[in-house]
């Protein structure tokens, strides 16, 4: 599996790691960038593409590994391993640049978090 040697990953997105399995297509497996807040779904953004879980935000925060995916804004949480560099942008907020150049907004606190995680 591909995706292994470059990071965590997770089934079916809320089991653990970071590897999100399609509907009943169990053979299809992808690494997660972030997780988006969409009304009552949240969008996971992998490399391979997007998908909606009908599930919130705060269920993936209390499942997913709290050291590898971090709440970085009340809409976005991020895989750590996906972070390149992290801006500054507009007052105490922040945009997180990851490895597909896709940008996550980090709020004050979400940075105090992700610094936390990151050992900053």
């Amino acid at each position: 599996d591909g995706g292994i040697a470059e990071g965590p990953l997770v089934d079916q997105v809320g089991n653990g790691g970071g590897r999100v399995e399609r509907a009943a297509r169990s053979h299809y497996k992808y690494l997660v960038e972030y997780l988006e807040a969409a009304d009552d779904y949240v969008k996971i953004h992998t490399r391979e593409g997007s998908f909606l879980k009908n599930k919130t935000l705060g269920h993936f925060e209390n499942v997913l590994n709290k050291n590898q995916f971090v709440r970085t804004h009340r809409s976005f949480m991020v895989n750590i391993t996906e972070i390149t560099r992290i801006d500054p942008y507009e007052k105490e907020n922040h945009l997180a640049i990851l490895k597909s150049g896709a940008r996550v907004p980090v709020s004050k606190s979400g940075f105090t978090k992700l610094k936390n995680v990151l050992g900053l």
